[in-house]
């Protein structure tokens, strides 16, 4: 069986949470995440293994089409907000 191959928005709390689960899950491969603040996105990619970054979240989904994507910000933000924009389009 092929592993999930799973992204995530958001570089704060709310992301190292959903992090330490799916890290904890051998069929979920954590392939990338995209936040607009890079010092916590960095951290957070070397604290959990995750191999690309992006600071555009249009941008990591168009390079790497994961099966799943975790929106990991608060519902007022801008990032989730140009998520959703970019699936209705």
């Amino acid at each position: 069986m092929d592993r999930l191959k799973l992204a995530i928005i958001g570089a704060g709390s709310m992301a190292r949470r959903h992090l330490q689960v799916f890290q904890s899950l051998s069929d979920v491969e954590v392939v990338a995440a995209s936040s607009r603040g890079a010092e916590k996105l960095e951290k957070l990619a070397e604290d959990f293994d995750i191999p690309q970054t992006f600071r555009n979240n249009e941008q990591m989904l168009t390079a790497i089409k994961p099966d799943a994507v975790i929106v990991a910000a608060s519902v007022a933000s801008r990032a989730c907000q140009l998520f959703w924009r970019s699936l209705l389009d």
